[in-house]
């Protein structure tokens, strides 16, 4: 069993270094931005509560979905149209496009891909109780099985990793 879990975190530990080596945030030097998806604007193609992994873009066409800054927020939009100036954006799920033209200094890049509903988690645990839940409560039952393995080897002399 020891050889599963040992192998399991390794697979674990790998692939979050290589997505990390192409996906690495901003705040670690990189070039990547995570963004929370808010609305339902581009809705089927990324649902409200999604994560949208953002990378500076080269060259964007119709048809790319970017997120760019709209004043206080950042939205996440598809290009509709590719203007001299700029571009027209559209929310999927609207009727018409936005009013106004991006310029391309107010675009943050292009959405690579979307991860449904992580959102959510990443929101609810800046609050209190989503705090206590997702971080507070799993760290307690770690602690607490590490302790009752400490007691039981002071107990029996045994070793720390049987179980």
């Amino acid at each position: 069993m020891k050889k599963i879990e040992t192998l399991g975190i390794g697979i674990i530990i790998i692939v979050l270094g290589v997505f990390l080596i192409f996906f690495r945030p901003t705040m670690l030097g990189g070039d990547t931005q995570y963004l929370i998806v808010l609305s339902g604007s581009m809705e089927p193609a990324i649902k409200m509560g999604s994560v949208v992994v953002v990378k500076p873009a080269d060259t964007l066409q119709e048809g790319d979905i970017i997120c760019f800054k709209n004043s206080e927020q950042k939205v996440t939009h598809r290009i509709y149209e590719v203007l001299e100036d700029g571009f027209k954006t559209k929310g999927d799920a609207n009727e018409d496009p936005d009013a106004r033209i991006i310029h391309p200094d107010e675009i943050l890049g292009q959405v690579m891909f979307s991860i449904p509903y992580l959102g959510y988690l990443s929101h609810h645990a800046r609050s209190p109780l989503g705090f206590v839940l997702l971080v507070i409560l799993p760290a307690a039952l770690l602690i607490i099985g590490e302790i009752r393995k400490i007691l039981k080897y002071c107990r029996e002399g045994g070793d720390l990793d049987q179980e």
